[in-house]
């Protein structure tokens, strides 16, 4: 089994290879047991948008998923990101 967790703010909406996710919460574990172990996955592509302010805020990251493994990532967004998106509109 391969299992990735994502540490993201509650009501974020996540999105795996382009595809949304139905889960909720700040923690979100999601398995799969079609990657044989050593088998890889390579640009898998993480995406999460969360609404604040009006704005829709993104964050991606692409990795390699690896069979048999376990990952855990943090998507974080603080002030600094909001003001960076906040400067960029008001250009």
């Amino acid at each position: 089994q391969t299992k990735l967790t994502l540490n993201v703010p509650a009501d974020a909406e996540v999105f795996l290879a382009g595809q949304p996710t139905q889960t909720k919460g700040d923690s979100r574990t999601f398995a799969t047991k079609r990657l044989a172990a050593g088998e890889s996955w390579a640009n898998y592509t993480i995406k999460v948008a969360l609404e604040q302010d009006g704005k829709t805020l993104t964050k991606e990251q692409t990795l390699t998923l690896v069979g048999g493994q376990d990952r855990e990532i943090t998507f974080n967004f603080n002030e600094a990101d909001v003001a960076s998106v906040a400067a960029a509109a008001n250009r």
